[in-house]
C-alpha cells in the first residue's frame, strides 16, 4: 500500500474469561484506532495467530478485514518415519532443521 500512512497493533492480548476478553479486546482496539487516527494513519494493521478466536472475532467486529495469509509447513521428525524427505519443511517455530545430517531425496 505505497503512499498511505500505515500503522500497525504489534501486541493484541487481554486475559480473563471469554466474555470479558471479548470486550477488554474491543475496547483496545477502539483505542488503538483512535490514537491512529489521532497521528494522521490511513490504514491500521494487526498480525494475528489463526488459533486466537478471541482476538480475530474482535477485530471482525471493529471493521478490520483478512487481507492475506502465511501458510506455515512443518516436518514432525518424531512421528515420521526417517525414510520420508523433509523437503517440504519450512523452519518454524515448532520445526528446526537437523544440521548434522544431510537429507537426499
Amino acid at each position: 500500500m505505497l503512499g498511505r500512512r500505515i500503522t500497525g497493533i504489534r501486541y493484541l492480548a487481554a486475559a480473563g474469561e471469554l466474555f470479558e476478553r471479548a470486550s477488554i479486546l474491543e475496547r483496545l482496539l477502539d483505542e488503538a484506532a483512535r490514537q491512529a487516527e489521532d497521528l494522521g494513519a490511513e490504514c491500521l494493521v494487526h498480525r494475528s495467530y489463526a488459533d486466537d478466536a478471541p482476538a480475530i472475532h474482535a477485530l471482525e467486529r471493529r471493521g478490520f478485514l483478512l487481507m492475506d495469509t502465511l501458510v506455515d509447513y512443518r516436518f514432525d521428525f518424531p512421528r515420521k518415519r526417517a525414510s520420508q524427505s523433509p523437503r517440504a519443511c519450512r523452519q518454524t517455530s515448532g520445526c528446526a532443521w537437523p544440521r548434522e545430517k544431510t537429507w537426499r531425496a
